[in-house]
């Protein structure tokens, strides 16, 4: 604290944990096995939005331009989870 306190100015930078749904950031029709669990993204969500940071959920569209029908299902099931905390 004494090391704060000499400080003429503070600076605070807000954190941030990104979160892919499934393996990797972009969509690959390969991983389709990969999608992440419900219980790996309320652990992700306690441990960065719990610990005040902010969560960065990534949803990659596929060629089409649309998101997997399982990715996207996935992040809608983590909503109501993370309201009855």
């Amino acid at each position: 604290i004494e090391q704060l306190m000499s400080k003429k100015k503070l600076v605070w930078y807000p954190s941030r944990g990104g979160l892919p749904l499934r393996k990797g950031w972009f969509y690959n029709p390969n991983d389709d096995h990969t999608t992440k669990s419900i219980k790996y993204l309320i652990n992700s969500y306690f441990s960065t939005v719990g610990q005040n940071s902010n969560l960065l959920p990534n949803l990659s569209p596929d060629k089409s331009g649309r998101f997997p029908a399982k990715d996207a299902k996935r992040l809608v099931q983590l909503i109501p989870e993370t309201e009855r905390k």
